[in-house]
């Protein structure tokens, strides 16, 4: 046929040289001489036909095979993105609760007492004779 393409040609080109080296498929060959009625020639038509869709057939499936594993490392890199952003988000949170429960050190607790010892001496000394008055 004048419509055949170069992908189908290359199949074509291994059924033959399959047939030229007497490699066949037995399965395919045996289904193709019962269909001939015993014609070899028949036989070897029928058989070019039933190989060139079987290898058309596992090269489908071939392709198939790869883009299902590249979706699903595609799958897998989007799951680890989102792992590693928990796992982030989760750290993040983690030390923020350890900041706020962490014990403040010695010099702060002295100035926040001290400043607190301060606001009670304005308070009593300053406002509270003020508002007797």
């Amino acid at each position: 046929h004048l419509a055949m393409t170069a992908p189908n040609q290359r199949f074509y080109d291994i059924v033959a040289e399959e047939i030229r080296s007497r490699l066949v498929v037995d399965g395919i060959w045996v289904r193709s001489f019962s269909e001939a009625g015993g014609d070899d020639t028949k036989a070897r038509a029928i058989y070019i036909a039933y190989r060139v869709e079987q290898l058309k057939a596992e090269e489908a499936a071939a392709r198939a095979t790869a883009v299902e594993r590249a979706q699903a490392e595609v799958r897998r890199e989007q799951e680890q993105r989102k792992r590693v952003k928990r796992e982030a988000r989760e750290k993040r949170t983690r030390e923020r609760e350890a900041e706020r429960l962490r014990p403040l050190d010695p010099k702060a607790k002295r100035l926040l007492i001290a400043l607190f010892l301060v606001a009670l001496g304005i308070f009593f000394f300053f406002i509270l004779p003020s508002l007797s008055k």
